[in-house]
């Protein structure tokens, strides 16, 4: 999937977030097919304009990841940001809160970013919404420009040995697409 602007500009999908959350996922579903394994901060993967960089490991951000984090930013002159983040037993790790908004402090520019919750309960979706969100809008600086529940759907994840289904029902396809393609871009300027 290659996002174009008006003025015939590329604008990169750059998706970032800790481990384990569905970031490689993610891309594949924006990708439409199963290009993408494991990012690595030795193997930064970009295709067809979307970036999976590594990911937090929700103790520290190496500095190598860090890096591949920050080319990931500046790898065009305008990008859409997504933060993806999980939720695990109905639970938020604020870590990844406490991550990002460490990274954020490295830019310069204003910017602006959504975050896409993977995993989300349909009572999560139903009836808690509306508190996932304005708790979310809390805990990251800046506040993203929009928060979206996916949600949690077993067909979608790792199986026993290992390899991913990417067999992920046209209802998830179409919240993450629409989502992404109506998200603003922006550019990124990186404090020195």
């Amino acid at each position: 999937m290659v996002i174009m602007t008006d003025c015939k500009e590329t604008i990169n999908v750059v998706v970032i977030g800790g481990t384990g959350v569905g970031k490689t996922w993610l891309c594949n579903i924006l990708n439409n097919n199963s290009v993408f394994k494991f990012a690595t901060p030795q193997n930064l993967k970009i295709n067809n304009m979307i970036i999976d960089t590594p990911a937090f490991d929700r103790c520290k951000i190496t500095v190598k990841v860090l890096t591949e984090i920050k080319d990931a930013l500046q790898s065009s002159e305008q990008v859409k940001l997504i933060l993806m983040i999980c939720l695990n037993a109905g639970r938020l790790h604020i870590q990844d809160a406490y991550d990002f908004n460490n990274i954020s402090k490295l830019i310069q520019s204003e910017f602006t970013y959504g975050i896409l919750v993977n995993k989300a309960s349909k009572s999560l979706m139903t009836e808690h919404s509306e508190e996932i969100t304005s708790f979310l809008k809390k805990c990251f600086s800046p506040a993203p420009l929009w928060i979206k529940l996916i949600p949690f759907h077993f067909d979608s994840f790792e199986d026993i040995n290992n390899e991913i289904n990417y067999e992920v029902p046209f209802e998830i396809r179409k919240i993450i697409n629409d989502t992404i393609s109506n998200s603003p871009p922006c550019k990124i300027i990186l404090k020195d």
